[in-house]
This record gives structure tokens, sequence and C-alpha cells, in this order.
């Protein structure tokens, strides 16, 4: 008699057993569900012991051609088809944007939990989606935005035609990318801020970013921090605008964003911000992002401020305590006055001329009577 359980659950029984464990332990259990569905469709066996390292080596390279929902016109072309093996050669025919290396990546590390809580389990042996094929596996090089880049992003139709309008309904569209440029903050802290989480410390304005409400979340423990606002962002009127978001008694910074459960407020802004960017960058960097060579998004907002704060012989520990970057600095942060780390981050400077736009935010806030 087998003195195993091996072939005491499916498949499918496994990933059931799997995601009543990840309710239990996350919120994020739906980053699981689908990638899970995948998997079990393209491997195709009803036990997992019987899947073989071929049978995962054949699994990542169908992945990776995996079509990119949220490349435009995607998600129109695959509607009503279910069949994830239909996705794939629909989008190897057709030469339809693929997933991310990044997303690969992702999605990989998910499933390697799933097969590493089933061997914990006792319903599999070993874990045959090989860790290194993972972290082999290819990742496009996130950039920070050169000085022309920014130049273009600043002088676009959000800041352009549209600067008012956006003034009025959309100030995500104005505001987020001059924060995230000005913090070194990850996109969702700040579209996740609260008003009541900008405040002063030491004589100075400082963004707290923390978890202090449900909708609330953060990549770790060393994200908690307070970042002093950049002279620059009082500059341009970030103080008026503040005070008109408190004027319409606005719970959050920005109030034209949703949450998304599991993602957060700033996901959605991303993907505007992703769509937007074809029409400012060069032609050449665009076909570089879509053939997955360069990545430029929001995040390269954080990499240009550590470049623009090394310029400004910023020490490397103030660096990291300022973008919140995984390391025991916690201690050290807590002791740091927090206007002396106000005159440290407005030493990154890009060279743009912010003139016109400063002058026509104030004309705005003026006419508001802000």
């Amino acid at each position: 008699m087998p003195t195993n359980k091996y072939y005491e659950k499916t498949a499918v029984e496994l990933v059931e057993l799997f995601r009543i464990q990840k309710q239990v332990e996350v919120k994020e259990i739906k980053r699981y569900i689908k990638i899970l569905d995948v998997f079990l469709e393209l491997t195709g066996k009803e036990y997992l012991i019987d899947l073989t390292a071929l049978d995962m080596l054949y699994f990542v390279n169908d992945y990776r051609d995996m079509p990119n929902e949220n490349a435009n016109g995607t998600k129109a072309r695959l509607k009503g088809i279910k069949s994830f093996k239909e996705w794939i050669k629909i989008a190897r025919e057709e030469n339809l944007i693929k997933v991310s290396s990044t997303t690969t990546k992702d999605k990989l590390i998910r499933i390697s939990a799933f097969l590493d809580f089933c061997v914990d389990m006792e319903y599999l042996d070993k874990n045959r989606l090989d860790h290194s094929r993972i972290h082999r596996e290819k990742i496009q090089k996130r950039k920070g935005f050169r000085p022309e880049q920014l130049e273009a992003f600043f002088s676009s139709k959000w800041y352009k035609e549209d600067l008012e309008k956006n003034l009025e309904d959309n100030p995500s569209k104005v505001w987020l990318p001059l924060i995230l440029l000005h913090t070194g903050a990850r996109t969702n802290e700040i579209a996740q801020l609260k008003i009541k989480q900008i405040v002063k410390r030491d004589g100075v304005l400082v963004f707290n970013v923390k978890e202090e409400d449900e909708d609330q979340q953060l990549k770790n423990e060393s994200s908690r921090r307070k970042i002093p606002l950049h002279n620059t962002l009082l500059e341009l009127g970030f103080l008026e605008f503040l005070e008109k978001q408190k004027a319409k008694k606005s719970e959050m910074l920005f109030d034209d964003l949703y949450h998304t459960t599991g993602k957060g407020y700033g996901q959605s802004f991303g993907k505007v911000f992703n769509k937007f960017k074809r029409e400012w960058l060069e032609p050449q960097t665009i076909e570089k992002i879509l053939k997955r060579e360069l990545l430029l998004d929001l995040h390269s907002f954080r990499h240009t401020i550590a470049t623009a704060l090394r310029r400004g012989k910023i020490s490397e520990e103030h660096i990291s305590v300022l973008l919140g970057h995984e390391l025991n600095q916690t201690q050290r942060y807590g002791n740091q006055a927090y206007d002396f780390l106000q005159e440290e981050i407005s030493k990154a400077s890009y060279g743009i001329d912010f003139k016109e736009l400063k002058n026509r935010i104030k004309a705005y806030y003026k006419a508001e009577n802000i």
C-alpha cells in the first residue's frame, strides 16, 4: 500500500485548499486566483505528482507568450474567450503584446508558493518549478527619466492645454507625478494619502506614510516614514491645493482616485499614466518599451530622484530613509530632524523651469479664493 498522499487530492482540490489558506493569511487572494487557474489549464495534469521538470519548462515558455491584457485593444480581442491556451495561440498568431518579464517572474513566484505549500502538506514530493529559473527570468530594466523626457512630460497637455481642467476635475494628473518626482515615494504611498496624514514636524510639513486605515497598505515596515515636502512643491502651490481639498471636506488628498481591492489607489492612475506615455515619449523609447527592452513608468520617478539626490551629494543613508528602502534604518531615521531632511530632499534638482506652471497654478487657486 502507498504510504504517501500524492494521489489523495487532485490539483484542483489542492488549489482550493491553498486559496482557503491564503484567505486566512492575506488580503490579496485575488492575486493568486487567476494565475493558478492558468497553471492548471496549461499543465493539464489531474495530479501534481505527475508533473515533470519538462512539463514545468513547457509551462514557463508558454506563459511568456501570454498576452498583456492591459495593452491597447487586447481586452476587446480576448473578450468572450475563456481558454488561456487560446489566448496564447492568438497572441502568437497576431503578435499581441506579451506579459512583461516582471509580471512573468511575479506569477512564477506565486505558483512556486503554491507548490511549496503542497510539499509542506505532503501532497507533493518536491517543487519542480526550479527557483533558479525564476530568478534567471530576464527583467526589463527600469530606468529613471532623462531631463528631456521630464521636460516633455511637464510640457504635455496635462500641464498645458488641460491644466486648469485637471486642477478642477483630476488634480492627481497634475500633483501626483510632481509629488512622486520630488519625494521618491511609491505611487500607492501617495495615492492613498489622507488629509490627516499631512502634518508638521520640526516646523516643516511632511507626508506621514503609514497604514492607518483599512484601505491603506505599505510594501514593508521600512515604508513607514515621514517625507518632508520638497521646496519646489511648496513653490508650485501645493499648500493651496491642500487647502482646496480641506475646503471640500475631502478625506483623501486625491479624491479623484478610486480604490482597487488588493491593489490600492495607485493602480488605476498607473494605467492612465502608462497609456498617456505615448503622447510625450519619443517613438524609439515607446518601441523599446513595447519590445520589453526598457521599463519607464511611475516608479521611474523614484529612480529619477535617487539619482538627483546622489548628484546633490546626499548620503546613501539619508536616501534610504527618505525613499523607504528595506534597510535597517528605522532607528536612525527617528533621530533625524525633519527640518534637516527637508533641506536634504530639496537638493534634488532637475533643471526644469517651472515658472509658467507655478504662475498658472497660483492663478487658478487665487481665482478659487484659496
